[in-house]
């Protein structure tokens, strides 16, 4: 009979781990959406749309204008958006009851091919995810633009070894 009791007390504790972790899964698509959502305003250089759909945590740190200016600064010189998929994101709980989402974006734009734009999201208290902050920062290389530098650096290389070759053994006679 103890037996039954401890597999049923498994079992129930497994589900309620389950539905966690579904729980979280179903905030960090909602912050994704979120994010999505906001990141087209910044695309479409709707700064002003962008600062009214942010959070209030932000709209308090910064007016209307200045964030304007930042964005126009920081994210216009990276030229258009070429392609953007979700490399991560980070489920958090913020004591007392604020949840938060961190998404990291591998992003490629027309003047920065390898860049990771980073938001922080947060639940409102209305129900709704808001972006709380916005980063771009620079990414890494992807494989083959490191193994094409590589074979670069190989063949200057041998082509100096080869130049000087010649002239070493004409000095060795």
């Amino acid at each position: 009979m103890a037996k039954y009791i401890v597999s049923g007390i498994v079992i129930s504790l497994v589900l309620l781990a389950e539905i966690a972790i579904a729980s979280e899964l179903n905030m960090e698509n909602a912050a994704v959406f979120a994010a999505d959502k906001w990141l087209a305003l910044v695309d479409a250089k709707n700064y002003a749309d962008g600062w009214k759909e942010a959070s209030n945590t932000l709209r308090a740190g910064t007016t209307m204008k200045q964030w304007e200016q930042i964005l126009h600064s920081d994210r216009e010189p990276e030229g258009g958006i070429i392609s953007r998929k979700v490399k991560s994101s980070t489920y958090r709980s913020t004591p007392p009851d604020g949840k938060q989402v961190e998404l990291w974006y591998e992003t490629s734009f027309q003047n920065r091919k390898h860049a990771v734009e980073r938001i922080w999201a947060r639940l409102d208290k209305n129900g709704e995810w808001r972006v709380t902050g916005y980063a771009i920062t620079a990414g890494e290389p992807d494989l083959w633009n490191i193994l094409m530098a590589l074979l670069l650096f190989l063949i200057v290389i041998s082509a100096w070894y080869m130049e000087l070759k010649p002239k070493r053994d004409a000095s060795a006679q």
